[in-house]
Protein backbone atom coordinates (compact mmCIF):
# COMPACT_ATOMS: atom_id res chain seq x y z
CA UNK A 1 0.00 0.00 0.00
CA UNK A 2 2.88 2.24 0.98
CA UNK A 3 4.41 1.50 -2.64
CA UNK A 4 1.29 2.41 -4.18
CA UNK A 5 0.65 5.61 -2.60
CA UNK A 6 4.19 6.77 -3.03
CA UNK A 7 3.85 6.04 -6.88
CA UNK A 8 0.56 7.84 -6.92
CA UNK A 9 2.12 10.70 -5.26
CA UNK A 10 5.30 10.60 -7.90
CA UNK A 11 2.91 10.84 -10.65
CA UNK A 12 1.04 13.99 -8.96
CA UNK A 13 4.05 15.61 -8.24
CA UNK A 14 5.13 15.57 -12.17
CA UNK A 15 1.84 17.10 -13.09
CA UNK A 16 3.04 20.30 -11.12
CA UNK A 17 5.47 22.28 -12.17
CA UNK A 18 7.92 23.12 -8.39
CA UNK A 19 11.09 24.14 -10.16
CA UNK A 20 12.73 27.31 -11.20
CA UNK A 21 10.30 29.08 -8.56
CA UNK A 22 12.03 31.44 -6.15
CA UNK A 23 9.93 32.22 -3.04
CA UNK A 24 10.41 33.99 -0.01
CA UNK A 25 9.42 31.70 2.74
CA UNK A 26 9.98 34.30 5.42
CA UNK A 27 8.50 37.62 4.58
CA UNK A 28 6.95 40.76 6.23
CA UNK A 29 4.66 43.60 4.94
CA UNK A 30 3.31 46.50 6.59
CA UNK A 31 -0.10 48.24 6.86
CA UNK A 32 0.11 52.05 5.61
CA UNK A 33 -0.53 54.81 8.27
CA UNK A 34 -3.48 55.55 6.93
CA UNK A 35 -5.05 51.88 7.26
CA UNK A 36 -4.39 51.76 10.81
CA UNK A 37 -7.60 52.00 12.57
CA UNK A 38 -7.65 55.25 14.89
CA UNK A 39 -9.08 53.39 18.03
CA UNK A 40 -6.00 51.69 17.54
CA UNK A 41 -3.80 54.64 17.07
CA UNK A 42 -5.05 56.65 19.51
CA UNK A 43 -4.92 54.07 22.76
CA UNK A 44 -0.79 54.06 21.86
CA UNK A 45 -0.85 50.29 20.64
CA UNK A 46 0.41 50.41 17.08
CA UNK A 47 1.04 53.27 14.98
CA UNK A 48 3.14 54.73 11.94
CA UNK A 49 4.48 58.26 13.03
CA UNK A 50 7.26 60.62 11.64
CA UNK A 51 10.19 60.85 13.37
CA UNK A 52 11.27 64.07 15.80
CA UNK A 53 14.51 63.62 14.42
CA UNK A 54 13.98 63.33 10.85
CA UNK A 55 10.39 63.92 9.57
CA UNK A 56 11.23 61.94 6.19
CA UNK A 57 11.64 58.89 8.48
CA UNK A 58 9.13 56.68 9.44
CA UNK A 59 9.00 55.07 13.31
CA UNK A 60 6.55 52.23 14.04
CA UNK A 61 5.56 52.92 17.57
CA UNK A 62 3.80 51.35 20.63
CA UNK A 63 3.43 53.96 23.06
CA UNK A 64 1.49 51.92 25.59
CA UNK A 65 4.74 49.93 26.08
CA UNK A 66 7.44 52.56 24.88
CA UNK A 67 8.33 51.49 21.84
CA UNK A 68 10.03 52.35 19.05
CA UNK A 69 11.67 51.24 15.27
CA UNK A 70 12.63 53.22 12.25
CA UNK A 71 11.04 51.79 9.16
CA UNK A 72 14.34 51.36 7.15
CA UNK A 73 13.23 50.91 3.91
CA UNK A 74 9.94 52.07 1.56
CA UNK A 75 10.03 47.90 0.41
CA UNK A 76 8.37 47.69 4.22
CA UNK A 77 4.96 48.49 2.15
CA UNK A 78 3.60 45.74 -0.71
CA UNK A 79 4.29 48.56 -3.53
CA UNK A 80 7.53 48.76 -3.28
CA UNK A 81 8.27 45.19 -1.92
CA UNK A 82 6.93 44.29 -5.42
CA UNK A 83 8.84 46.07 -7.03
CA UNK A 84 11.94 44.79 -5.07
CA UNK A 85 10.78 41.07 -5.33
CA UNK A 86 11.06 41.74 -9.37
CA UNK A 87 14.38 43.27 -8.69
CA UNK A 88 15.79 39.97 -7.44
CA UNK A 89 13.74 37.32 -9.34
CA UNK A 90 11.31 36.60 -6.69
CA UNK A 91 8.33 35.21 -7.39
CA UNK A 92 6.55 34.66 -4.16
CA UNK A 93 7.12 36.18 -0.94
CA UNK A 94 4.80 34.53 2.10
CA UNK A 95 3.78 37.10 4.32
CA UNK A 96 4.21 36.59 8.34
CA UNK A 97 2.30 38.50 10.40
CA UNK A 98 3.77 41.34 12.81
CA UNK A 99 5.51 40.06 16.15
CA UNK A 100 4.52 43.62 17.33
CA UNK A 101 0.91 42.27 17.42
CA UNK A 102 1.04 39.24 19.16
CA UNK A 103 -1.44 41.26 22.21
CA UNK A 104 0.58 39.25 24.64
CA UNK A 105 -0.74 41.04 27.98
CA UNK A 106 -3.53 42.87 26.08
CA UNK A 107 -6.99 42.63 27.79
CA UNK A 108 -10.18 40.65 25.42
CA UNK A 109 -11.36 43.24 23.76
CA UNK A 110 -8.69 44.81 22.99
CA UNK A 111 -6.55 41.24 21.67
CA UNK A 112 -9.86 41.30 19.33
CA UNK A 113 -9.53 44.75 17.81
CA UNK A 114 -6.38 44.14 17.24
CA UNK A 115 -6.09 41.23 16.00
CA UNK A 116 -8.68 41.55 13.42
CA UNK A 117 -7.50 44.30 12.64
CA UNK A 118 -4.05 42.27 11.54
CA UNK A 119 -5.77 39.38 10.04
CA UNK A 120 -8.07 41.74 8.09
CA UNK A 121 -5.00 43.54 6.79
CA UNK A 122 -3.14 40.49 5.56
CA UNK A 123 -6.23 38.71 3.72
CA UNK A 124 -6.64 42.36 1.84
CA UNK A 125 -2.84 42.28 1.01
CA UNK A 126 -3.53 38.78 -0.41
CA UNK A 127 -6.24 39.78 -2.54
CA UNK A 128 -4.71 42.47 -4.19
CA UNK A 129 -1.28 40.60 -4.98
CA UNK A 130 -2.49 37.27 -5.41
CA UNK A 131 0.41 36.09 -7.29
CA UNK A 132 2.94 37.96 -4.99
CA UNK A 133 2.10 37.47 -1.34
CA UNK A 134 0.45 34.12 0.50
CA UNK A 135 -0.19 35.70 3.68
CA UNK A 136 -0.74 34.23 7.46
CA UNK A 137 -3.16 35.22 10.31
CA UNK A 138 -2.37 35.29 13.93
CA UNK A 139 -4.57 34.37 17.36
CA UNK A 140 -3.59 34.83 20.92
CA UNK A 141 -3.34 31.53 22.81
CA UNK A 142 -4.67 33.02 26.13
CA UNK A 143 -8.32 33.83 24.80
CA UNK A 144 -8.83 30.11 23.67
CA UNK A 145 -12.50 30.40 22.38
CA UNK A 146 -11.81 33.71 20.01
CA UNK A 147 -8.45 31.87 18.59
CA UNK A 148 -10.40 28.62 18.00
CA UNK A 149 -13.21 30.56 16.09
CA UNK A 150 -10.72 32.85 14.39
CA UNK A 151 -8.59 29.79 12.81
CA UNK A 152 -12.06 28.65 11.88
CA UNK A 153 -12.60 32.33 10.17
CA UNK A 154 -9.66 32.71 8.53
CA UNK A 155 -9.20 28.99 7.16
CA UNK A 156 -12.36 29.30 5.34
CA UNK A 157 -11.55 33.08 3.74
CA UNK A 158 -7.91 31.34 2.29
CA UNK A 159 -5.69 32.44 4.57
CA UNK A 160 -2.77 29.46 4.36
CA UNK A 161 -1.14 29.45 7.82
CA UNK A 162 -1.35 30.03 11.53
CA UNK A 163 1.13 32.25 13.13
CA UNK A 164 1.79 31.85 16.97
CA UNK A 165 4.32 33.08 18.78
CA UNK A 166 6.79 30.95 20.82
CA UNK A 167 5.46 32.21 24.34
CA UNK A 168 2.54 34.19 25.90
CA UNK A 169 1.81 35.69 28.68
CA UNK A 170 -0.97 33.82 30.38
CA UNK A 171 -3.98 34.71 32.86
CA UNK A 172 -1.70 34.61 35.40
CA UNK A 173 0.73 37.18 34.15
CA UNK A 174 3.49 34.64 33.78
CA UNK A 175 4.96 33.66 30.79
CA UNK A 176 4.69 30.21 29.04
CA UNK A 177 6.00 28.53 26.14
CA UNK A 178 3.22 28.11 23.26
CA UNK A 179 2.49 24.13 23.95
CA UNK A 180 0.24 24.19 27.20
CA UNK A 181 -3.56 22.90 27.00
CA UNK A 182 -4.89 26.21 25.49
CA UNK A 183 -1.85 25.83 22.51
CA UNK A 184 -2.63 21.99 22.18
CA UNK A 185 -6.26 22.69 20.99
CA UNK A 186 -5.22 24.86 19.01
CA UNK A 187 -2.94 22.79 17.37
CA UNK A 188 -5.49 19.56 17.26
CA UNK A 189 -7.69 22.30 14.70
CA UNK A 190 -4.80 23.34 12.81
CA UNK A 191 -4.39 19.02 12.74
CA UNK A 192 -8.10 18.64 11.79
CA UNK A 193 -8.01 21.57 8.94
CA UNK A 194 -4.34 19.71 7.87
CA UNK A 195 -2.81 23.92 8.73
CA UNK A 196 0.53 25.22 8.35
CA UNK A 197 1.62 26.56 11.43
CA UNK A 198 4.48 29.19 11.55
CA UNK A 199 6.37 29.96 15.19
CA UNK A 200 7.85 32.92 16.45
CA UNK A 201 9.60 34.50 18.71
CA UNK A 202 9.13 37.58 20.70
CA UNK A 203 8.78 39.92 23.59
CA UNK A 204 12.53 38.74 24.69
CA UNK A 205 12.39 42.12 27.31
CA UNK A 206 9.98 41.31 29.34
CA UNK A 207 10.60 37.71 29.76
CA UNK A 208 14.58 38.17 29.68
CA UNK A 209 14.74 40.91 31.94
CA UNK A 210 18.79 41.79 31.73
CA UNK A 211 19.66 45.31 32.24
CA UNK A 212 21.77 45.50 29.09
CA UNK A 213 18.73 43.71 27.00
CA UNK A 214 18.70 47.31 24.64
CA UNK A 215 22.49 47.13 23.84
CA UNK A 216 23.64 45.90 20.74
CA UNK A 217 20.48 44.47 20.06
CA UNK A 218 20.98 41.40 22.24
CA UNK A 219 17.53 40.04 22.64
CA UNK A 220 17.26 39.89 18.22
CA UNK A 221 20.26 38.62 17.70
CA UNK A 222 20.20 36.10 21.32
CA UNK A 223 17.05 35.80 23.27
CA UNK A 224 14.98 34.94 20.32
CA UNK A 225 16.69 32.40 19.26
CA UNK A 226 16.74 31.01 22.86
CA UNK A 227 12.68 31.37 22.80
CA UNK A 228 12.92 29.62 19.93
CA UNK A 229 15.01 26.61 21.25
CA UNK A 230 13.02 26.30 24.39
CA UNK A 231 9.63 26.29 22.67
CA UNK A 232 11.00 23.16 20.39
CA UNK A 233 12.39 21.26 23.34
CA UNK A 234 8.80 21.71 24.93
CA UNK A 235 6.90 21.19 21.06
CA UNK A 236 8.76 17.45 20.99
CA UNK A 237 8.24 16.75 25.21
CA UNK A 238 4.50 17.07 24.24
CA UNK A 239 5.55 14.84 21.09
CA UNK A 240 2.75 17.49 19.26
CA UNK A 241 4.16 16.87 15.98
CA UNK A 242 3.11 13.16 16.32
CA UNK A 243 -0.04 13.80 17.59
CA UNK A 244 -0.45 16.59 14.77
CA UNK A 245 0.46 14.55 11.45
CA UNK A 246 -1.71 16.50 9.38
CA UNK A 247 -0.36 20.27 10.55
CA UNK A 248 3.03 20.89 9.45
CA UNK A 249 5.30 23.49 11.66
CA UNK A 250 7.80 26.30 10.77
CA UNK A 251 10.36 27.48 12.74
CA UNK A 252 12.26 30.80 12.70
CA UNK A 253 15.81 31.63 11.82
CA UNK A 254 16.81 27.64 11.66
CA UNK A 255 16.48 27.12 15.12
CA UNK A 256 19.47 26.87 15.58
CA UNK A 257 20.26 26.86 19.27
CA UNK A 258 18.09 23.12 18.78
CA UNK A 259 20.51 22.05 16.79
CA UNK A 260 23.51 22.92 18.57
CA UNK A 261 21.95 21.72 22.10
CA UNK A 262 20.26 18.71 20.41
CA UNK A 263 23.64 16.53 21.95
CA UNK A 264 23.08 18.31 25.36
CA UNK A 265 19.23 17.40 25.04
CA UNK A 266 20.10 13.38 24.55
CA UNK A 267 22.17 13.51 27.38
CA UNK A 268 19.84 14.39 29.92
CA UNK A 269 17.30 12.56 28.05
CA UNK A 270 19.07 9.81 28.68
CA UNK A 271 20.96 10.94 31.87
CA UNK A 272 18.11 12.35 34.05
CA UNK A 273 15.09 10.57 32.80
CA UNK A 274 13.31 12.28 35.29
CA UNK A 275 13.56 15.77 33.61
CA UNK A 276 11.75 13.83 30.30
CA UNK A 277 9.00 11.31 32.43
CA UNK A 278 6.57 10.71 30.22
CA UNK A 279 8.54 11.42 26.99
CA UNK A 280 8.68 8.06 24.58
CA UNK A 281 11.22 9.32 22.41
CA UNK A 282 14.94 10.52 22.81
CA UNK A 283 14.92 14.24 21.44
CA UNK A 284 17.45 13.71 18.32
CA UNK A 285 14.30 11.60 16.51
CA UNK A 286 12.45 14.44 16.43
CA UNK A 287 14.88 15.68 13.59
CA UNK A 288 12.92 13.01 11.38
CA UNK A 289 9.83 14.77 11.88
CA UNK A 290 8.65 15.56 8.16
CA UNK A 291 6.10 17.60 9.32
CA UNK A 292 8.35 20.32 10.52
CA UNK A 293 10.39 22.77 8.85
CA UNK A 294 12.59 25.16 9.33
CA UNK A 295 13.82 28.78 7.42
CA UNK A 296 17.26 29.56 6.31
CA UNK A 297 17.75 32.60 8.19
CA UNK A 298 21.27 31.86 9.84
CA UNK A 299 23.15 34.15 8.03
CA UNK A 300 26.06 31.94 8.28
CA UNK A 301 27.34 29.76 4.94
CA UNK A 302 28.15 27.03 7.65
CA UNK A 303 25.12 27.03 9.91
CA UNK A 304 23.68 25.58 6.54
CA UNK A 305 25.93 22.68 6.42
CA UNK A 306 25.21 22.07 10.17
CA UNK A 307 21.35 21.85 9.16
CA UNK A 308 22.02 19.56 6.46
CA UNK A 309 24.03 17.36 8.85
CA UNK A 310 21.12 17.33 11.56
CA UNK A 311 17.45 17.49 9.31
CA UNK A 312 16.54 16.65 5.76
CA UNK A 313 17.34 19.23 3.18
CA UNK A 314 13.63 18.33 2.45
CA UNK A 315 12.82 20.62 5.96
CA UNK A 316 14.38 23.77 4.94
CA UNK A 317 12.88 26.44 3.47
CA UNK A 318 13.73 29.75 1.82
CA UNK A 319 13.79 32.86 4.31
CA UNK A 320 14.75 36.51 4.10
CA UNK A 321 12.85 37.71 6.66
CA UNK A 322 12.34 41.22 4.43
CA UNK A 323 12.33 43.93 4.80
CA UNK A 324 13.70 43.85 8.65
CA UNK A 325 17.49 44.55 8.78
CA UNK A 326 18.50 41.51 10.30
CA UNK A 327 16.75 39.92 7.16
CA UNK A 328 18.99 39.61 3.64
CA UNK A 329 18.45 42.70 2.31
CA UNK A 330 20.17 44.88 0.02
CA UNK A 331 21.39 47.65 1.09
CA UNK A 332 22.53 46.84 4.58
CA UNK A 333 25.69 46.00 3.10
CA UNK A 334 27.42 45.04 -0.30
CA UNK A 335 27.91 41.51 -0.09
CA UNK A 336 23.76 41.27 1.44
CA UNK A 337 21.04 40.37 -0.97
CA UNK A 338 18.22 37.85 -0.78
CA UNK A 339 19.54 34.72 -0.51
CA UNK A 340 23.15 35.09 -0.37
CA UNK A 341 22.95 32.24 2.54
CA UNK A 342 21.87 30.13 0.16
CA UNK A 343 24.04 30.72 -3.01
CA UNK A 344 27.10 30.89 -0.46
CA UNK A 345 26.25 27.45 1.16
CA UNK A 346 26.13 25.86 -2.16
CA UNK A 347 29.10 27.56 -3.83
CA UNK A 348 31.09 25.90 -0.71
CA UNK A 349 29.46 22.42 -1.75
CA UNK A 350 27.00 22.68 1.48
CA UNK A 351 24.08 22.07 -1.00
CA UNK A 352 24.14 21.69 -4.39
CA UNK A 353 21.48 23.16 -6.81
CA UNK A 354 18.58 20.84 -6.95
CA UNK A 355 18.41 20.78 -3.53
CA UNK A 356 18.61 25.06 -3.07
CA UNK A 357 15.83 24.79 -6.11
CA UNK A 358 13.51 22.68 -3.40
CA UNK A 359 14.52 24.87 -0.36
CA UNK A 360 13.28 27.67 -2.38
CA UNK A 361 10.54 26.18 -4.29
CA UNK A 362 8.85 22.80 -3.37
CA UNK A 363 9.89 22.48 0.18
CA UNK A 364 7.70 26.22 0.92
CA UNK A 365 5.04 24.57 -0.80
CA UNK A 366 5.44 20.90 1.21
CA UNK A 367 4.95 23.34 4.72
CA UNK A 368 1.86 25.50 3.34
CA UNK A 369 -0.30 22.36 1.82
CA UNK A 370 1.65 19.29 2.89
CA UNK A 371 -0.08 16.26 0.71
CA UNK A 372 -2.63 18.43 -0.66
CA UNK A 373 -2.07 17.75 -4.14
CA UNK A 374 -4.36 20.20 -5.73
CA UNK A 375 -3.50 23.37 -2.96
CA UNK A 376 -0.20 22.97 -4.10
CA UNK A 377 -0.56 23.41 -8.19
CA UNK A 378 -3.52 26.66 -7.08
CA UNK A 379 -1.06 27.87 -4.96
CA UNK A 380 2.01 27.43 -8.28
CA UNK A 381 -1.17 28.22 -11.16
CA UNK A 382 -1.39 31.40 -8.68
CA UNK A 383 2.35 32.40 -8.65
CA UNK A 384 2.35 32.07 -12.49
CA UNK A 385 -0.83 34.34 -12.92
Amino acid sequence: MVDILLYLRTIKEKTIDMKNFHINGHGHVLPGPDQIPDSIKKAGYFDLVPSLNDPKQLMMTQKFKDWSRPVTDNTFFAEAQVEWMSKWNIDHTIVITLSQLYCNGLPENITYDIISFQNDFQLQLQELYPSKFTCGFVVQPLYLDHALREIEKRHKEGLSFLCLPTNYKDSEGGWTTSTDESCQEIYSLANDLGLAVQLHPYDYEDIIMLKNRHRRWPGHILSMPYLSAELWQEFIYEEIDLACPRARFAFSHGNMFSFATIGRKTHGYYGRPDLYRGCNRAPGYALNATNMFYDSIVHDFKSIDFMMDKISHKQIIAGYDTPYPLGEVDGVKDSIYPGVTLDGAESLGYINSSQKVDIKGKNVSSWLYGDNYQAIEDFYKRIKS
